[in-house]
């Protein structure tokens, strides 16, 4: 599924991702933005580009400094998975309770 499930999470068009937005359609209402991320030095990159989004899966209960995110390219229809230091700024997505 990570094969084709970035397109499917991406808001489609270009009003705010970098064309070609490769096969975004939104098929499940999630509308992931490209809000690119923050480096060490706090500086914003890759807005437009790129969208991560940061998991609650740490590496290991004691080391903690580090965390999965999942990350979605205007140029790709794949949702990448790596690893980050939890000092680098990704986004977050809050789902309420009902």
């Amino acid at each position: 599924m990570d094969n084709i499930a970035g397109g499917i999470l991406k808001e489609s068009g270009t009003a705010h991702w970098e064309a070609p937005n490769e096969e975004a359609y939104d098929g499940i209402f999630f509308d992931a933005l490209p809000g690119g991320s923050r480096d060490r030095k706090g500086v914003l990159e890759s807005e437009g580009f790129r969208s991560g989004f940061w998991s609650a899966t740490e590496v290991a209960p004691f080391f903690t400094t580090e965390a999965y995110y999942r990350i979605l390219y205007y140029d790709r229809r794949e949702l990448g998975r790596s690893l980050e230091k939890k000092m680098v700024g990704h986004s977050v997505r809050c789902i309420m309770d009902q």
